[in-house]
Formats: C-alpha cells, structure tokens, sequence
C-alpha cells in the first residue's frame, strides 16, 4: 500500500476520534463506551503509525538500492554516502506527507464544522440529559411543556438575534450561569 493510502487511512480514523472528541467536549458527563471506543481507536492508530513507519524504511531502502545502481560504483567523486541517502529520502518523503497533510487538514477542519452544525441543527438534541434537568429547573421553573414550546420555536428561527428577541420575554438574568450555557448553545445553533 503506497504512503499516500496509509495516511488517508490513519485521517480517516483521527477524523473518527475528534469527531468523538468534539460531541464529548460539550457532554457533562461522558457515556462509558467512550473511553473504550477511543483507547481502541488510538491502538489502531498506534499500530497504524508504526505499519507507517515499517512502509517508510522499505521505501528508503528501495530508494538506496536505485541510488546505487544510477550512480556506478567505480565513480567515487558521484557516490553519496549512506547517510546523505537517508537525509535526502527522508527529506523527500517528509515533504510528501507535509503537503498532503495539509491538505487533509482544511478537509477534516471542514467536516468537522459540518458535524458541529449537525449536532446543533436541533436544539433539544443537542442538549445533553444533565443540561435538560437544568435548564428546566433554572430557566423554566421546573415547566417542561415550556421549556419544549420554548425549543420547537427556536428550532423554527434562523438567526440568533431572532432567538435573542424571542427569549427578552423569559426576563433572565444574562448574567447567571445557567443562561450564559443557554445562550452557548444557541450560538453554535446559529453560528
């Protein structure tokens, strides 16, 4: 399998862990498969990087191979020694995946934005049970049949200023905790 498959490969499944990684970031508390799910995937990528690392000494010894045999033997002013050959394969090969990184990076950045706006298109699932329980204690007075009125008609609006103007009637207090994780939500609803 060439280096390029390889690396496609291990973004694949460093996609995978941020996108866990990101939906944990906004749970209080974490589902107990994710600790399992994710130390099996950093296995993989840990025997993936080292499969990586087997392919790119094969191919520096190829290389070294085609070097002697390009440059004749009994040319001693042409001969580079061993350790010039492997500077400049490796060289070569580090360019290689520096720039297909790069690219990889601006593709998983995007998905990832994708995925955040996923999770977010629905505000009532995006709310995690913890913050359920709370923003109906805080907020809603312990009324859940507000609370839900309060998210399908914010599910229905498109810009947050919209949402803003909607919630000026609750007379919060912005400044409370519970209203400040409110509104973060919202801002990544809208944003």
């Amino acid at each position: 399998m060439s280096l390029r498959k390889e690396i496609d490969r291990y973004l694949i499944l460093i996609q995978t862990l941020e996108s866990s990684f990101q939906i944990a970031k906004e749970l209080e508390m974490l589902p107990l498969t994710f600790f399992s799910t994710t130390r099996d995937h950093l296995d993989l990528l840990k025997d993936e990087l080292s499969r990586i690392e087997n392919l790119q000494s094969e191919l520096i010894l190829q290389k070294e191979k085609k070097q002697d045999e390009i440059i004749p033997d009994e040319m001693p002013g042409n001969k580079l020694n061993e350790q010039e050959i492997i500077v400049l394969e490796e060289e070569e090969i580090l360019t290689e995946v520096e720039a297909h990184c790069s690219e990889k990076q601006v593709i998983v950045g995007f998905l990832a934005d994708e995925i955040e706006k996923k999770i977010y298109a629905d505000i009532r699932t995006s709310l995690t049970l913890n913050d359920r329980f709370r923003f109906q204690r805080d907020l809603f007075q312990g009324d859940i049949e507000q609370m839900n009125q309060t998210l399908d008609h914010l599910n229905q609006l498109n810009l947050m200023d919209e949402a803003l103007s909607y919630l000026s009637d609750f007379h919060w207090n912005w400044e409370d905790e519970s209203v400040q994780a409110f509104k973060e939500i919202l801002e990544k609803r809208f944003n």
